[in-house]
């Protein structure tokens, strides 16, 4: 399959959207993936530059290209700003979901844990819904805010889970300060990789959290909602285990069972 920019993109830096994707009508997949690739460019800020200052500029050229779209201005030379120049126009999109997923790209650059749960479940919320909503938007299905907000949650939450090792690599931590405490771990030991044998226990709490996820109406909603399923039970099949090697592989015979619960 030939790819454009976009997709090349989203294919390598977010295989479970992608996935998504290629279950959707094919009339709306270059549009699915001009918005995940602007997701992409935006949430990789923290782990491309080094001080706060440098990414809050990325984060600002990005706010400031949006304007000028909305505002009919010159689109800036960028083919993932070109192609949402093209989708905002098509699709009648909403700018405010658009910088509201910049602004909490904001909180990445602080190096702060989440105080509690509930903390880690907003930042899952804010970095997901509005993207959900955008999706759905081009694909022309709805669901309600309270299955958005649900789903959104479980699908970011389980993300980060999932990314723990990479972030930790990069010295910032995701899971919630209180949990940690009661382990008696802090983001510095984590760093290090002491007392690694108490990770599972608290990746369990954080999961067991999780309220129950609600039916979905929308296709789009449902395939997200698969995702963090399969990657919850895959989780549990490893006792929470982040380091046991067959995380490493996507859950069997994921893409189909996708395409079932999209039907």
């Amino acid at each position: 399959m030939s790819l454009t920019y976009c997709g090349n993109l989203v294919r390598q830096a977010d295989p479970d959207r992608f996935l998504i994707s290629l279950l959707m009508p094919r009339t709306h997949r270059e549009a699915l993936w001009a918005l995940y690739a602007f997701n992409a460019e935006i949430a990789k800020t923290r782990s491309v530059v080094t001080e706060t200052t440098t990414g809050l500029i990325r984060l600002t050229w990005w706010r400031e290209a949006l304007v000028d779209i909305y505002n009919n201005d010159t689109v800036r030379s960028h083919p993932v700003v070109e192609a949402l120049a093209d989708i905002i126009k098509t699709y009648d999109l909403d700018k405010n979901l658009f910088l509201n997923l910049i602004y909490v790209r904001e909180f990445d650059l602080e190096d702060v844990p989440p105080a509690s749960v509930d903390g880690l479940k907003t930042y899952a919320q804010a970095t997901n819904a509005p993207l959900l909503t955008l999706g759905m938007n081009i694909l022309g299905q709805n669901d309600t805010q309270e299955v958005i907000k649900t789903v959104s949650m479980h699908f970011g939450v389980i993300g980060v889970i999932r990314s723990v090792l990479h972030m930790v690599s990069e010295r910032r931590c995701y899971l919630p300060d209180d949990i940690l405490a009661k382990q008696n771990l802090s983001p510095q030991k984590l760093y290090d990789f002491n007392q690694k044998e108490k990770l599972p226990e608290i990746i369990k709490e954080v999961l067991e959290s999780l309220s129950e996820n609600q039916n979905a109406r929308s296709s789009f909603l449902r395939a997200h909602t698969h995702v963090s399923h399969l990657y919850l039970r895959q989780l549990q099949k490893v006792n929470y285990d982040l380091f046991d090697p067959r995380l490493s592989a996507p859950p069997p015979f994921m893409a189909l069972r996708l395409w079932a619960v999209t039907r």
